[in-house]
């Protein structure tokens, strides 16, 4: 099973500095929030293969699967609790999950445990369906805000999600916090409003250009140190 390769374990640079401010603003003006952009712009260093379950996807349409690279033997189970197109498996999951175990090369899990108040089921349940080696993969936002669907319980900081990780058995935890500062996360907070997207881009862009000299002024204060702003966060566990 090929492994997901650790592009850069840095959270303060999440894609190519080349690339970064272009990235930003041509997924702006899709209609993409910060936090999306980022996301997708990590799921783009995803490479899966073989049995893969997506919890809580609800289709391919997920805007990530834009981005991520799938093998042609990959073969994707879609899976939602109450599924509105053909092929998508109903599934509660704060429930023991209907899938055999150690079946799974992979299990996707995007921005889905906030939803569930009974997330250790789901996150023990991930754990069981997996192959040896097999991966967890997705994210969980932070300072995001409130999302039913079609409810919204929790925000977890980086060590809840690794104590529940290592609670489920799971091993080479890796959680990646996405952002850049106080001022690039406090301005995707109210950016989502406004309209005309060129001006949401440059407003995106400025703002991380401030954190990155900010952090820059003051790279030995921990109060404001980027990783405290965190607008998402991105794991990746080995069973």
């Amino acid at each position: 099973m090929t492994s997901y390769k650790w592009i850069k374990d840095n959270w303060i640079n999440p894609i190519h500095k080349k690339s970064m401010y272009l990235n930003i603003f041509k997924e702006t003006l899709k209609g993409k929030s910060l936090n999306r952009i980022l996301q997708n712009i990590e799921m783009s260093k995803v490479k899966i293969n073989g049995d893969v379950i997506d919890l809580g996807s609800k289709s391919i349409k997920s805007p990530y699967y834009e981005y991520i690279t799938k093998t042609p033997d990959t073969n994707i189970t879609f899976t939602d609790l109450n599924p509105t197109n053909d092929g998508v498996l109903k599934i509660d999951l704060e429930k023991p999950l209907p899938i055999k175990t150690a079946t799974k090369d992979y299990v996707i899990l995007s921005n889905v445990l906030e939803h569930l108040f009974n997330h250790n089921s789901c996150i023990t349940e991930s754990y069981r369906i997996l192959k040896k080696d097999g991966q967890l993969i997705g994210f969980s936002p932070f300072l995001y805000h409130f999302h039913p669907d079609p409810n919204d319980y929790f925000r977890y900081t980086h060590s809840a999600l690794k104590k529940l990780f290592k609670q489920a058995g799971f091993s080479d935890i890796k959680i990646k916090p996405l952002g850049f500062g106080p001022v690039s996360t406090g301005v995707s907070q109210f950016a989502v409003i406004a309209k005309f997207k060129p001006l949401i881009a440059c407003i995106y862009i400025a703002s991380v250009l401030i954190d990155k000299l900010l952090n820059k002024i003051f790279k030995n204060n921990e109060t404001i140190k980027p990783s405290n702003f965190a607008l998402t966060y991105f794991f990746v566990c080995k069973k």
